[in-house]
Parts: C-alpha cells; structure tokens; sequence
C-alpha cells in the first residue's frame, strides 16, 4: 500500500500546532498599565515628602490620584488620599528657630502643592474620604487600620496646636488598637512606633519617646527604607535632646547622618548638621564643641544653598554666626 507523505506531513504540522497553542501562555485577565504609573507617582511623592520638596510631591499625588481614580482602584485612592494628609500636616510645621530646639525636617519645603483640589486640601476631609476608598477595597481592615494611624497623627497635630499634651491618651489608644493587624506591614508598623514617639515627645516623656523612635528605626533597617530610618534617629536625637542627654542626642544624630547621605535627601542633611550644632552648644560646652558646633551649621547653610532651600540656609548661617560670637 502506497503511503501519501503530503498527507501524513500535513496531519503532524496540525498536531504540532494543537499541542504547541495548549502549552502557550495564556491571556491575561488583568490590565496594569496605568495602576504602575500611579504607583510609581505615588511613591515619588513620598520621597519627595521626606525630603521636603512639598510642591513636587502635590503636584505628583495630584497626577496618582487622577489616574487610581480613572480605573477606580480604592486601594491606591485610599493610600495617595493618606499622603496627601502627610502633605497637609507638613504644611503646619515651622522652621528652624534657633531656640536649641531641633527643627523639623518637614519644614524644610520648597513651597506648598495645590494637593487633591477634587476633594477638598484639609487633613480632616481628606481622611473621610480615605476611610470612604477603604470600605470599598478588598483589603479593607488593613486600610482603615493604615487610616486610624493617619487619624491619630491628626489628634496628635491638633493637641500640639492646643498646647494640651496630656490628652494624648486617645492617641496612643488608637495606635495601640492598630498593632496587630498591621504587625505584618513593617512601612506601617513603624509610622505607628513613630507617631507614639511624637505623642510621647509632646508629653514630655522623652523616654518613651526615643524607645519608639528607636523600635521605628529597626523596622525600617530591616526593610530598607533608607529615608524613613534617617528620619527615625532624627527624631531619637530630639528625644535625647530634650532629655539632656547630649552623647546620646549625638550618637543619633549622626546615625541619622549616615542614613541621610545614602539617601542623597538633601533636606535632611541640612536638618542633621543644624540640629547637631544645637546639640553641641546646649547647655555647657567647651571650645572643641563650639568649634564643631559652628561648622556644623555653616556645613548646613552649604548644603541647604545647594538643595535651593534658601531660607533655611540662611537660618542655619545666621546660626553659625550667632554661635561663633558667644
């Protein structure tokens, strides 16, 4: 019998493309496209806001809003929304002043962002509307626990505009209630640690306060948030600081340092080197510490010129000459 190979040529072609079309990859279900960009511009604005370019940082969240917005993602609308309450609270913060307290490093902005206009540019609207993102997200308890820490960063703000520390009972309250359903959300669970420590450092337990700083600090070492962990040692040396413990406020202070340089946050820097010459010359101090005091702070001043905060630079070099004349 005679075998046609045209045939059974064709027949094999077939099989090889059934077989070959089976194993493909198959169709994605899912676009994400514009949900990447609005990450990515989200997470822009956050380093943006730890380095204190808050224009920057209103405009980006602006931009990650519309676009989380265009594809409904509760999710990213909830976590910008959030931001945005950091960027509003940034604003309330004052400058250095020169009084042997050490500035925030928040205030050091480059000017104030328009923030999400749609929706109002309070930190009270803003969380109503995070919260309203929340309810709608299928993560929805581990956001409105990520809201509850923005809420109580707000009591907290408004308690220090009060001057009534000693209700910050509310505050920790709130927090504490949070622990364990973000302990598996180290970028969360530290802003918690964080937001005590200011609580604490308001109560004037600075105790307390560096001890939270600190626990912050680990968690962010450990997950490798450069920023976030500069600013933690930052905010220990404050503690330490105002408990008069001047060793311990510069071990801090240069630990925060380090972690400033390696994240190239200019701002911050600037912050470090005007909050260790306030350091350096509290209380008594000998001639060494003078002398380093005072090139801190014109060391600050340089560095605040070449970021382009100017009115900081100039705080930190009229400092510089008011140490140098005593």
């Amino acid at each position: 019998m005679n075998i046609d190979v045209k045939k059974i040529t064709i027949i094999a072609v077939v099989f090889i493309l059934l077989f070959s079309c089976s194993s493909a990859p198959k169709r994605p279900m899912s676009v994400t496209a514009t949900a990447d960009k609005a990450e990515t511009l989200y997470k822009t604005a956050n380093s943006e806001l730890a380095a204190g370019m808050t224009e920057n940082a209103g405009n980006h969240l602006d931009q990650a809003y519309t676009l989380a917005l265009s594809i409904d993602n509760t999710d990213l609308l909830c976590k910008i929304m959030l931001s945005c309450i950091t960027k509003e609270l940034q604003a309330q913060d004052g400058s250095p002043s020169g009084t042997g307290s050490i500035p925030a490093v928040s205030a050091g902005t480059r000017g104030t962002g328009p923030g999400i206009i749609h929706i109002g540019g309070n930190a009270d609207g803003l969380l109503k509307a995070a919260r309203k993102a929340a309810a709608r997200s299928a993560g929805r308890e581990k956001l409105e626990a990520v809201c509850s820490l923005y809420e109580a960063r707000i009591l907290l703000s408004k308690t220090a505009q009060t001057d009534t520390p000693d209700k910050n009972a509310a505050v920790h309250t709130l927090l504490d209630a949070q622990k364990t359903i973000l302990k598996n959300e180290p970028y969360y669970l530290a802003y918690l640690y964080v937001t005590k420590g200011d609580a604490y450092l308001l109560a004037g337990d600075y105790e307390g306060a560096a001890s939270c700083f600190e626990t912050a600090a680990g968690i962010h070492t450990k997950n490798r948030y450069l920023q976030e962990t500069g600013f933690d040692w930052y905010s220990a040396a404050r503690a330490y600081s105002h408990a008069g413990n001047k060793n311990a406020a510069l071990s801090a202070i240069y630990k925060a340092l380090a972690y400033d340089r390696d994240a190239e946050n200019t701002a911050a820097i600037g912050a470090d080197y005007y909050a260790a010459a306030l350091i350096l010359t509290k209380g008594t101090y000998s001639s060494k510490e003078k002398e380093q005091a005072v090139e801190s702070a014109y060391r600050s001043s340089e560095i605040y010129q070449a970021g382009g905060f100017y009115e900081l630079a100039k705080k930190s070099f009229e400092l510089a000459k008011k140490i140098g004349t005593e």
